[in-house]
């Protein structure tokens, strides 16, 4: 099968972050952006509506005072998208009512470079990772913080929740480590070097519960990224704690 674009959207002076389709809608998009690459000036969420085959449409815009760096949207509300952003706070917005976030929380040192809402929709609450080293577990309805993971020596580039276990979810850091976490011992992780540099994503398959895949920097040769996947077994065999 050939892999066809069809349809682009530019988003000016934002450069964009992370994009993620709705779970309700099949034309919606989130994009997050930044302006200066995240470095200086604010951020902005655009809502595309995708119509394959025609021009990418802007259903709206949110305005932040800071970068955003990561988006993800509501399992169980259709209208909500949450933002990360370099200010250390997280936003919940409505897609469809005032231009201000419905809440913000403010509940990291540094800048928020992850945020994701678990996959499993009886399941509300929402990771958020940060380069003040620290993972943390919220709760957006009861508006509190559940849980903090502080194992990491470095900043955190993203938590990713497991789409086969609810209570599980890995974090990949500057400090060369993939953890594996369950949210009942927040004290305890599974930790491995699989890189000799900084570990910068990671992602569960959807197919397999035994493999998670992981993207690193590539110093020794000038430069780039590359991809490698795991198997659950033997990312344990590495255990460092």
């Amino acid at each position: 099968m050939n892999n066809v674009i069809t349809g682009t959207f530019n988003t000016g002076e934002y450069h964009g972050y992370n994009v993620k389709y709705s779970p309700f809608g099949k034309n919606l998009v989130a994009c997050a952006a930044s302006q200066n690459y995240g470095i200086t000036g604010g951020g902005r969420l655009f809502i595309l509506d995708v119509n394959y085959g025609k021009q990418v449409t802007v259903a709206g815009t949110k305005d932040w005072s800071d970068g955003l760096f990561d988006v993800t949207w509501s399992e169980v509300n259709p209208q909500l998208v949450v933002t990360s952003c370099g200010d250390g706070s997280i936003q919940i917005w409505d897609i469809y009512v005032s231009p201000n976030p419905v809440s913000v929380y403010r509940i990291h040192d540094k800048e928020v470079y992850s945020v994701e809402w678990n996959p499993q929709n009886s399941y509300t609450y929402i990771l958020s990772a940060s380069w003040d080293h620290s993972v943390k577990l919220w709760d957006p309805f009861a508006a509190k913080e559940v849980s903090a993971f502080l194992e990491h020596t470095d900043q955190v580039y993203e938590a990713c929740w497991s789409p086969h276990c609810v209570e599980v979810f890995s974090s990949v850091s500057g400090d060369r480590t993939l953890r594996l976490w369950d949210i009942r011992t927040p004290a305890r992780a599974y930790a491995c070097y699989p890189h000799e540099t900084e570990v910068l994503c990671c992602d569960w398959s959807k197919l397999n519960s035994d493999v998670i895949a992981t993207v690193y920097h590539r110093w020794k040769n000038f430069g780039g990224m590359l991809e490698k996947c795991w198997t659950l077994s033997f990312l344990l065999g590495m255990n460092i704690n």
